[in-house]
């Protein structure tokens, strides 16, 4: 099974397991699960190109003392479409 295979694997697990997720979530579950993981520019690729996976919106990120960003959330699209 190739590289991006496996990633993607690990991608629909993790959305499976959390129903939805971020971008952030999404890559720290594909880091911790895999000994090589991947990059967030790989993370972020796959999951805007995989035709089973649907944005669902942006979240913002950060704390107090910091600016706050966005972060795309993702989902698994519905089989029922």
């Amino acid at each position: 099974m190739a590289r991006t295979a496996r990633i993607k694997q690990k991608i629909i697990q993790c959305l499976t397991e959390y129903g939805e997720a971020s971008s952030q979530e999404v890559y720290a579950y594909v880091k911790t699960s895999m000994r090589h993981g991947a990059t967030m520019n790989q993370i972020s690729n796959l999951l805007s190109k995989d035709k089973r996976i649907e944005k669902t919106g942006m979240t913002s990120v950060g704390r107090v003392t910091m600016e706050s960003y966005q972060v795309a959330t993702w989902r698994l699209k519905e089989e029922n479409h």
